[in-house]
């Protein structure tokens, strides 16, 4: 397909790449159904599935310092089945369209800006629903 081709840009996945696997075990807390405080009192913040399935416009934060792992608990979240399977469920009847960027400052111009994330994640949605290319691109 010439659009698909023609969003691409050689350094598409560099980053996403030359993230490193988590440690065996290092972010289990992102996936189970709720987690509490010292106190026994349920965390709000803590529970990713869950954040998935509300109906609200709040949104899930992950911040942190360089070299923190943000971008590895990033790549985690997007690569783990489970919670692929929460999306599923939050999409319902709708097809799930998922597509990952990765900042990258240090990289070329299409890996820091929004014009890469723009191609990026077309890229990733329509290669998933290639029925959609006519819709987006008539030509």
């Amino acid at each position: 397909m010439k659009i698909l081709t023609s969003l691409c840009f050689r350094e598409m996945y560099a980053k996403q790449e030359a993230i490193p696997k988590a440690y065996a075990n290092t972010y289990e807390w992102i996936t189970p159904n709720e987690q509490t405080d010292e106190n026994g009192e349920k965390l709000e913040w803590a529970s990713f599935p869950e954040w998935l399935q509300k109906t609200d416009d709040s949104v899930y934060w992950i911040t942190g310092k360089p070299g923190s792992g943000k971008s590895t608990l990033m790549k985690y979240i997007y690569q783990n089945p489970q919670l692929r399977t929460n999306l599923e469920n939050y999409a319902g009847d709708l097809p799930l369209m998922l597509g990952g960027f990765f900042f990258w400052n240090p990289g070329s111009e299409s890996e820091r800006s929004q014009g890469g994330l723009v191609r990026t994640m077309l890229r990733e949605c329509l290669s998933g629903r290639l029925d959609l290319i006519p819709v987006v691109s008539p030509r």
